[in-house]
């Protein structure tokens, strides 16, 4: 791998490109190639691999599971469908929600075990999502009264299995992830994902009651939990180490608990607002539309999940320009550029291929463009906490709340769901705007060259979406 030269200085240079699109990000990428397709031994490509693996993964399993979704118009009667859709909603919404920083937890405490088994200091991490399963259930009561969406028993029942298995399985996962394990997890997760998509499928054209088909799901994502409880090793011999909360970091699982709270709500607040001020129907298929931002988010946050583990033990190059912070900061926000970018110019042929979101294209190019700033964002947030900075970003997390909320309410009033989008890319400049005033001096011009790409590429894409709508494409 070559190494170029440069310092920290050379990372304040703003981009001559309007796109943001750097020279030293192309070498990034094309160095970056290298790294993962001839295995060289770098921090950078060991990073790259990892993540890649997760994220290829997330991809995969998501469309899976969404291009059911997406059909499931077509196969059932739309009732089903759509509840089906909250159903779905609740768990990805909850379990990101109810995941109170315990996967990082969980990834924290392994990292520190030295020889240890790993059930056995996971363990007292795993008795406290077991004590936290009954806020899920409380949490479906609450946002389905929300957004006006009643469920049959059994559905709802189904709804809260699959909830508690969408739940853990992160804490079991965070820990192989921490332990250096990175085939288990991406390999389950497709598993997962496809064998729930052929039984959607098949239960669907069966006529199946929505019952039925969240009942499946939530059965195969219980199978999923279990295969990571074996990679752990079983639960053999832990039984006494389930109570042993005092070997936790408390204080640092709060802190992680307030940022993951905080965090999903303002990433999912425009989707549970525009469900309850516009409808369920409406909401149900904003949250169609959302799933774009859901999966790259989920692209994202594996880069950030490993970033979190290299930050913990130092590793992640400080402000180096060789290092893997800089280096993702350089090349993740032009990645989400490019991607944004193929949502912009296809997005009337995924409107036309999908009738129920053919006139809220405009929508989806909105949520677009905060793809480059979700990425630099996501890279920041998971470094700062990695380094036991949870008291700062927790105080960008409140003050984004503040003006998330009653801007969006007033937006989906006055311009509906195109308002909700433009909220999110609104918040996720200001996100990436205050992870700037708040970085330390010598890391201001690392964030700083990151914004300016990141801005750079947001405004690139309003302008290509601006086109596109008066085109008719």
């Amino acid at each position: 791998m070559t190494v170029r030269p440069g310092g920290v200085a050379d990372l304040g240079e703003a981009p001559s490109d309007p796109t943001g699109v750097t020279e030293e990000a192309v070498l990034d990428l094309a160095e970056a190639a290298v790294d993962v397709v001839t295995g060289e031994a770098t921090d950078f490509g060991r990073f790259l691999r990892s993540a890649g693996k997760l994220a290829v993964a997330r991809q995969v399993s998501a469309l899976l599971l969404v291009g059911v979704v997406f059909a499931l118009p077509a196969l059932t009667s739309t009732s089903v469908a759509t509840e089906f859709v909250w159903g779905y909603f609740a768990v990805l919404t909850l379990s990101s929600l109810l995941g109170l920083g315990l996967e990082r937890l969980a990834g924290t405490v392994v990292g520190a075990r030295g020889d240890a088994p790993l059930v056995r200091v996971l363990a007292p991490v795993l008795a406290i999502r077991l004590v936290t399963m009954p806020v899920g259930a409380i949490g479906m009561v609450l946002l389905f009264a929300f957004v006006g969406v009643h469920l049959p028993a059994v559905a709802w029942v189904a709804t809260c299995v699959w909830l508690a298995a969408a739940m853990a399985s992160p804490v079991v996962f965070g820990a192989l992830r921490a332990s250096g394990s990175s085939t288990v997890e991406p390999m389950t997760m497709v598993a997962v994902r496809a064998v729930q998509a052929a039984l959607l499928v098949a239960l669907a054209v069966g006529g199946a009651s929505v019952g039925q088909l969240l009942g499946a799901v939530a059965l195969v994502e219980c199978a999923g939990f279990l295969v990571g409880m074996r990679a752990l090793g079983g639960l053999g011999g832990t039984w006494g180490a389930w109570m042993r909360w005092r070997d936790l970091p408390v204080r640092q699982g709060f802190s992680l608990a307030g940022i993951d709270l905080l965090g999903i709500l303002n990433l999912r607040a425009d989707l549970l607002l525009v469900g309850h001020i516009l409808g369920a129907t409406p909401g149900a298929t904003y949250g169609l539309l959302y799933r774009v931002v859901d999966g790259f988010s989920g692209v994202v946050s594996s880069a950030g999940l490993w970033l979190f583990a290299e930050s913990t033990n130092g590793r992640e190059g400080g402000v180096a320009s060789t290092g893997i912070r800089a280096r993702s900061l350089r090349l993740l926000p032009v990645l989400g550029l490019a991607a944004a970018a193929v949502v912009v110019v296809g997005a009337g042929l995924v409107g036309a291929a999908v009738p129920r979101i053919a006139s809220e294209t405009a929508t989806l190019r909105i949520l677009a463009i905060a793809f480059p700033l979700l990425c630099m964002n996501a890279v920041e947030v998971h470094v700062r906490t990695g380094r036991g900075r949870t008291a700062e970003i927790l105080r960008i997390y409140v003050a984004l709340l503040a003006v998330n909320i009653p801007l969006c309410i007033v937006t989906i009033h006055t311009f509906g769901m195109a308002g909700a989008a433009a909220t999110l890319v609104a918040t996720e400049l200001l996100q990436a705007a205050l992870l700037w005033i708040t970085a330390q001096r010598d890391e201001r011009a690392l964030v700083g060259r990151a914004l300016a790409v990141a801005v750079g590429g947001a405004l690139a894409l309003m302008a290509m979406g601006v086109l596109a709508n008066v085109a008719g494409w």
